[in-house]
């Protein structure tokens, strides 16, 4: 006699024998990829099963669009396939890129097309992610086509982070510039100045101080203007005030380096920061810096490595500007020996 228990546990066990037999057959979904595909390319070259069943196709109403909507329907079934697949992602995305140009082209539907081209860029994105930015690039400029800047600053953020991620920080920072601008078009000033702020930090990672310097002072400024916001303008003149001290000490780039500042150059800039900030005056950001110039002055390592530390104990600095200071603490130290 079987009890109830015993029939559930049977019951569950079977389950779980027909749930372990149910598996992804790869070797069938690449068979199924390739026929998709091959079922776009018949559609591309009007030899659909389709055209050849209703001859002309004069006399269906919207006929030319139905067959151009299927043929990018094939391509995306395929891409969709060929993602089942694995390791086929230079399929997938040539795949959703075919589909994209019947859209961009053919169906002149620009939103559709620039979303596959996203999901294009997105999987080549596993192979390279430089290589992706041709398909994000035609994406920004659909998305621009029908007035959509906010998307395609979005995406020129994404092209600027591959970037990053391959240390080409001058491509990065063109990118982010650009996304900088897209996302004033959409009238969102909050993401531009985020853009703006990337710009500033990659433009001082690589020697660019006086650059990186009047985008912060420009932000600091932006900041100033809402009172919500206005408590974070002191560490932009704070990281603007950095990289003046390093343009003083002469660690600039070559071909930016036009004018070294002095001392007295520094502390009336920083008393325009003052007149803009009042909090600024009484900052522990201000203290620093105004005593970091008064310590270069008596070219003293030791109490420049002290007072870092104890000012890192209570700001805890990031690598930013860490790496800075330690520009400025190497042509202190070339100045002293």
């Amino acid at each position: 006699m079987i009890t109830a228990r015993q029939n559930a546990e049977f019951s569950t066990e079977r389950n779980n024998n027909c749930y372990m037999q149910v598996k992804t057959d790869r070797d069938e979904w690449i068979e199924k990829a390739d026929h998709y595909l091959s079922i776009a390319k018949q559609y591309e070259s009007g030899q659909s099963r389709s055209v050849k069943r209703h001859g002309t196709t004069a006399l269906i109403f919207n006929a030319s669009r139905l067959h151009l909507e299927c043929k990018a329907g094939w391509y995306q079934r395929a891409a969709e396939a060929y993602w089942i697949c694995g390791d086929y992602y230079l399929d997938v995305a040539e795949s959703y890129a075919f589909a994209a140009a019947v859209y961009a082209r053919e169906l002149r539907d620009a939103e559709k097309a620039a979303y596959l081209y996203i999901l294009a860029a997105e999987a080549y994105e596993k192979l390279d992610g430089v290589g992706a930015e041709c398909y994000y690039c035609k994406a920004i400029s659909l998305f621009c086509k029908i007035s959509n800047y906010e998307m395609a600053g979005l995406l020129q953020q994404q092209i600027a982070q591959n970037n990053e991620k391959q240390t080409k920080y001058k491509a990065a920072i063109r990118a982010h510039e650009k996304a900088s601008n897209y996302f004033l078009a959409s009238k969102n000033e909050h993401q531009s100045n985020l853009s703006l702020s990337k710009v500033a930090s990659l433009s001082g990672w690589i020697g660019h101080y006086r650059k990186a310097a009047l985008l912060y002072v420009s932000m600091a400024d932006y900041y100033l203007k809402y009172n919500l916001k206005k408590h974070s303008a002191k560490k932009f003149f704070f990281r603007a005030g950095l990289l003046y001290v390093a343009i003083m000490m002469g660690e600039e780039e070559e071909e930016e380096s036009t004018n070294i500042y002095n001392q007295q150059q520094l502390m009336k800039m920083w008393n325009d920061y003052k007149t803009k900030d009042c909090q600024f005056d009484i900052s522990c950001e201000h203290m620093f810096l105004h005593n970091l110039v008064i310590i270069i002055e008596k070219k003293d390592v030791d109490a420049f490595a002290d007072h870092v530390y104890f000012f890192d104990e209570v700001y805890c600095l990031d690598a930013w500007c860490l790496k800075i200071l330690d520009k400025i603490r190497n042509a202190m130290m070339k100045k002293c020996f």
